[in-house]
């Protein structure tokens, strides 16, 4: 929809002055579309297994998603970006995406019989956990950091970079030319790269960019 978005049949009309992504493909099909100019990588994060508080089914790794005495809950790689993106290629990379999946690409519907995908958010995962449905589940490690503060009993499995994704997570965010508040959609940006924009979002569990990233540069 021009000038915003459409959501379950309901119209959102907006003009944003920023856009955020994950994904440089989608960055560039802004500036094709003149809504993209300049963009900063800011942030990472990384994938983590949460699992119950003390690990009590001793999860070592992401091949135990492959274990039949588990209860598995997964983002729905239809709308989960941390799936679509993510997840879903380590999984892949470890032959666990078909056993696990099914075949299936859905939300809200369980893939082989005991591993659920998520209906909306992977905030889901650790609300299944705290109710004792689930054994394990592949989240940010931001949410797991959240759900400690809202004091959920849960505990962590990291795993080694190439199962983490911790080098390829990058999140992007750049202004929209010719907006109202153009100016201070640049000033966000170099915000973004301040000691304060990157001790704001460490404290959330997010791994802090480079300085090289941290410098804003025009969309190629």
């Amino acid at each position: 929809m021009k000038g915003g978005w459409t959501y379950k049949d309901k119209d959102y009309a907006i003009s944003p002055d920023v856009f955020g992504m994950v994904d440089m493909g989608s960055v560039k099909k802004l500036k094709d579309a003149g809504k993209g100019q300049d963009y900063v990588t800011y942030m990472h994060n990384q994938l983590v297994l949460m699992v119950a508080e003390g690990n009590p089914k001793h999860i070592k790794g992401i091949t135990d998603l492959g274990r039949p005495d588990l209860q598995v809950m997964l983002p729905n790689p239809v709308t989960e970006g941390i799936m679509k993106f993510y997840a879903k290629k380590v999984l892949e990379n470890n032959s666990l995406w078909e056993k696990l999946s099914a075949g299936k690409e859905c939300q809200a519907c369980n893939g082989a019989p005991n591993v659920y995908f998520s209906s909306v958010h992977h905030r889901e995962i650790p609300a299944g956990i705290k109710a004792g449905k689930v054994d394990v589940g592949i989240v940010w490690a931001t949410e797991y950091k959240n759900a400690l503060k809202e004091g959920l009993k849960v505990g962590v499995v990291t795993m080694p970079e190439k199962d983490s994704m911790k080098n390829e997570v990058n999140y992007i965010a750049g202004n929209i030319p010719g907006t109202p508040h153009e100016k201070a959609a640049k000033a966000y940006l170099k915000f973004l790269g301040s000691k304060a924009g990157q001790a704001a979002y460490a404290s959330h569990g997010f791994i802090e960019a480079s300085r090289d990233e941290l410098k804003v540069r025009q969309v190629q």
